[in-house]
């Protein structure tokens, strides 16, 4: 499914964004836990609402930071995801880039992994790390490394580009266990957004590989330039029609 992320437009209320999703043909949207959707009766009414609008609600984006030690709030975090139909939990993983974490602390957030992999089963529910900068999930060595460290069926993982250079080569090594792929186009460094028509090349390379690939997920716009509607707009039909001409071959 194509759709967006609601941190897209986190100045906005549900409503709206639900009422663009709708009128530019997105199928889903994955709702931040930050702003949007904070508890389990927000998380009921706007899967109402997104029920009634046509639009699936596959991801929820906690926010939980993995290593926290938080346990009992990532249940509860599980039971605002259940609440709202979703069947992911989307995760940060550590709070430093895998070059400065150690193999013991490595190995301690694999192990809160398990743990937290076993109270999202009870819910039914699959954890996916996002893949960022600044966490354990930076590059595709380390995402497998910790997979295989956590050893669980339901411990997953997001993919998104970074522009460090290694883009396709750990979307590669990801795809087999990813379950949303975040898409936007920005400079290296991550201080300026761009229309994603500037890097449309780079995107279709990228749905190229998915498509290769056999995903199955969720392709979701995460940031427009200056968060504008218009632009989302844009960036909207575009991916669209990439992953159309992608799909025809």
């Amino acid at each position: 499914m194509i759709g967006l992320t609601s941190v897209t437009f986190r100045q906005l209320r549900c409503e709206k964004i639900i009422r663009l999703a709708q009128e530019n043909g997105a199928s889903c949207i994955e709702w931040g836990g930050d702003i949007h959707v904070t508890n389990a009766e927000a998380a009921g009414r706007v899967r109402e609402q997104c029920a009634q609008a046509g639009l699936k609600v596959r991801s929820y984006g906690s926010y939980y930071r993995v290593g926290s030690g938080e346990t009992e709030r990532f249940r509860q975090l599980c039971e605002i995801t259940k609440a709202l139909g979703a069947e992911v939990i989307r995760v940060w993983l550590g709070e430093k880039g895998s070059a400065r974490t150690s193999p013991e602390e490595a190995e301690a957030l694999a192990a809160e992994g398990r743990a937290l992999a076993q109270i999202a089963a009870e819910y039914e529910i699959t954890v996916a790390s996002e893949f960022h900068k600044n966490t354990y999930n930076d590059t595709g060595e380390t995402c497998l490394r910790f997979l295989a460290q956590c050893g669980r069926e339901n411990m997953k993982t997001y993919w998104q580009p970074m522009y460090g250079g290694h883009d396709l080569e750990n979307l590669r090594a990801v795809l087999p266990y990813t379950e949303v792929a975040h898409l936007f186009y920005w400079n290296p460094s991550g201080s300026r957004r761009y229309p994603l028509r500037k890097g449309e090349q780079a995107m279709r390379l990228f749905l190229q590989e998915l498509k290769a690939g056999g995903f199955q997920g969720d392709l979701l716009l995460e940031f427009v330039r200056r968060d504008s509607p218009r632009q989302f707009k844009a960036d909207m039909q575009l991916l669209q029609r990439l992953w159309r001409e992608v799909q025809a071959g």
